[in-house]
């Protein structure tokens, strides 16, 4: 006897492709996430009345009127490191010789991701770039053993080095941009 949610005639009917690969329950969420934070984002880039004098006290190199902007920033570099890096590595892996296996456990990663994008344009906002050495440190610490063992492990470890330079160029573009538009000119 066959499970009805199981049989493959029910899940057939149920798969949309895009871009000729199946979305899944996942890929669904993670497409109305991007759409709620680049609407998020553009809110907040076009709200420039925006008043956040609490954090003025807490960095007062940003100016005053640009606190709306900066957050829709943030939220555009979270979403377009995504955008550039994810491609990105989909070619690294492949050049590497990776499998291209289906991760059962992708919110983890993504989160993990996330936090990268907000904590280095931060930690470069706030003069402490070494904070970046420190997260590396931690990765890279976590895993020792896995890149260690054989060839699988020493390209995963490499892919993993190329996203961390991605990341970190892309937080230097996004504070260079965000040092531009956004900080009140220091006054001698």
């Amino acid at each position: 006897m066959s499970n009805e949610i199981d049989s493959p005639e029910r899940n057939s009917k149920l798969r949309v492709v895009f871009l000729g690969s199946p979305l899944t329950y996942t890929t669904w969420w993670l497409i109305l996430t991007i759409l709620v934070i680049v609407i998020c984002g553009i809110v907040l880039w076009k709200s420039s009345r925006i008043n956040f004098e609490w954090l003025q006290r807490v960095a007062p190199t940003v100016r005053p009127d640009g606190w709306g902007q900066l957050f829709g920033l943030y939220l555009f570099t979270i979403v377009g490191m995504h955008l550039i890096i994810h491609p990105v590595l989909l070619g690294v892996r492949h050049l590497f010789g990776l499998p291209s296996k289906k991760r059962e456990i992708v919110w983890g990663p993504t989160l993990v991701s996330i936090c990268e994008s907000i904590l280095y344009p931060t930690s470069l906002l706030f003069g402490a770039p070494e904070f970046i050495g420190v997260w590396l440190a931690i990765k890279v610490a976590g895993a020792w053993n896995l890149w260690q063992r054989d060839h699988e492990g020493r390209a995963r470890f490499q892919n993993l080095l190329v996203r961390n330079a991605l990341s970190i160029l892309l937080s230097l573009v996004a504070f260079g941009t965000m040092k531009a538009g956004f900080m009140a000119p220091l006054s001698c």
